[in-house]
């Protein structure tokens, strides 16, 4: 019997943890001994209670995750799926998920990055713990190919599918003592750094492509690509890429017309149509009604 522990968050998380329990539930040579959850501020829904809910409807051994928490390990194999803290105890046992494919876009927020980038495949590797920046051993590596535009909502589902797909294949291999390790080609490692607050700022000096793309990557379940207009934080919900025009003072950030209420705003290259944005504070939705605005 294969005796699993899973460590996860969102919905990367509770896709693997309901595949790990339709396994389990049907065949016994798997045993899911403990399931341990994160909360995140970060984004508008975590998961967590649907996690929770799960573990409690099958019996499962639930911990949430504190700064304090140790498990001393009964599991044969662990998992770290949508996991962004440290596991400190039989690291040996575990195997992280990360949202790339590795060795490309190590560090933190991959799968962002990725789509503001443009990169035509996402997917998810599967790698042996290690105490270095995410240069384990890979045990397996799922992916896809994507068009774009693409929202991040959507990009997080397709990639939770692969995660599930992926850690069958994984503890399958583990049931048959076949599961081998590639080591990572340092040659054509890239990274992926942690964004902040402040990364959510439109930077209209890009063009208007990246930017796009850059609030597709950042909408739901994230708070959204944000501007600010006369001192009030707008959260940009969708946008469209327009022809550009012949602009002698070209200046980013300034609304050259108003199209329905939807700014026609100037980039870097191009220029970008605002289709839907709302106000932080309230949520309602924003009706640009002046053109003299720089944003």
């Amino acid at each position: 019997m294969v005796r699993i522990g899973l460590f996860i968050a969102g919905e990367k998380g509770i896709s693997c943890l309901n595949a790990v329990s339709d396994l389990c539930n049907n065949n016994p040579n798997f045993k899911l001994n403990y399931v341990v959850a994160a909360r995140d501020k970060n984004v508008i829904n975590d998961y967590f209670e649907e996690i929770k809910t799960v573990c409690k409807q099958n019996s499962y051994l639930f911990f949430e995750r504190t700064n304090e928490l140790k498990i001393e390990s009964d599991a044969d194999i662990m998992f770290a799926i949508g996991w962004r803290w440290i596991i400190h105890h039989n690291i040996e046992k575990l195997i992280v998920f990360h949202d790339s494919i590795l060795p490309e876009l190590r560090g933190f927020n991959p799968l962002v990055t990725s789509l503001i980038e443009g990169y035509n495949e996402i997917g998810v590797t599967a790698i042996k713990a290690d105490k270095e920046f995410d240069k384990g051993n890979i045990v397996g590596i799922k992916k896809t190919k994507i068009a774009y535009p693409i929202k991040i909502e959507k990009a997080i589902a397709v990639v939770s599918k692969l995660y599930a797909e992926l850690l069958m294949e994984v503890l399958e291999k583990k049931a048959n003592n076949s599961l081998l390790e590639i080591i990572q080609d340092e040659s054509i490692a890239s990274y992926s750094l942690w964004r902040d607050e402040e990364d959510y700022t439109i930077d209209w000096s890009q063009s208007a492509e990246r930017i796009v793309r850059t609030i597709d990557a950042l909408g739901f379940p994230y708070k959204g690509a944000k501007l600010t207009m006369e001192n009030k934080t707008i959260r940009v919900l969708e946008a469209l890429v327009i022809d550009d025009l012949k602009i002698i003072n070209r200046d980013y950030g300034k609304i050259l017309y108003i199209d329905s209420n939807c700014p026609v705003v100037v980039c870097g290259e191009r220029l970008l149509k605002i289709t839907k944005a709302i106000y932080e504070e309230d949520g309602l939705y924003v009706n640009f009604n002046k053109l003299r605005i720089r944003l």
